[in-house]
């Protein structure tokens, strides 16, 4: 069976609050899910420090590339192993993180999709206690109706609230110690590290 689910990866915590409970994707789930559209967001500007101060780690990754870091991970972990099945393929797209138009379009992308199901993916890094963090929350949210027994709890009409997920799981990697000389090949790894755990997240059987 073709697989096809529209992908979004980006910085909008728009959809679920981190405190949102995790919900694995069941077989049963995963095999109904038939053609893949794919969407890779990522936000415009570079993150920022906890503190909200000039760092000159930060400094050196002002022009990095996390759309093709993103994608050449994405590239190389889904050819990992032949027992990796189940790896929606990207395009690429940018928002802003806090956009007021961002749920518009978040809810634009998934009426616009032709799949049975939609994943976002809220991809971010940031530096925190002298550490590079590159973290994820991946959602997929059912648009056929073979799909919608198996949301989470869902409560009203809207498609994209919170409790109308198939999956819903967080990610987190860590570079440490990091100082400006290897910030860009720690990012890279951290980002590689991501990505490999969403994809065998959703390859994951029981």
């Amino acid at each position: 069976m073709s697989r096809t689910i529209l992908l979004a990866l980006g910085a909008l915590a728009l959809v679920t609050a981190c405190a949102a409970p995790q919900v694995r994707l069941k077989p049963e789930a995963r095999a109904e899910i038939d053609t893949l559209d794919s969407v890779l967001i990522v936000p415009r500007s570079t993150p920022g420090a906890d503190a909200g101060r000039a760092d000159p780690i930060l400094d050196t990754l002002r022009d990095y590339d996390l759309r093709a870091a993103l994608r050449e991970a994405w590239r190389a972990e889904s050819g990992r192993s032949s027992t990796i099945r189940f790896v929606p393929k990207l395009r690429v797209e940018r928002i802003s993180p806090g956009d007021p138009a961002g749920a518009a379009q978040m809810r634009t992308l998934f009426d616009n999709a032709r799949g049975s199901a939609v994943m976002f993916a809220n991809i971010d890094y940031r530096l925190r206690d002298s550490a590079l963090v590159v973290s994820a929350q991946v959602e997929i949210y059912p648009r056929a109706p073979a799909l919608l027994r198996f949301r989470h709890a869902p409560d009203g009409s809207e498609p994209l609230d919170g409790g109308s997920v198939i999956y819903r799981q967080r990610f987190e990697e860590r570079q440490a110690p990091v100082t400006p000389a290897s910030a860009r090949g720690q990012l890279d790894d951290a980002v590689q590290g991501v990505v490999r755990q969403i994809i065998a997240s959703l390859n994951e059987t029981p």
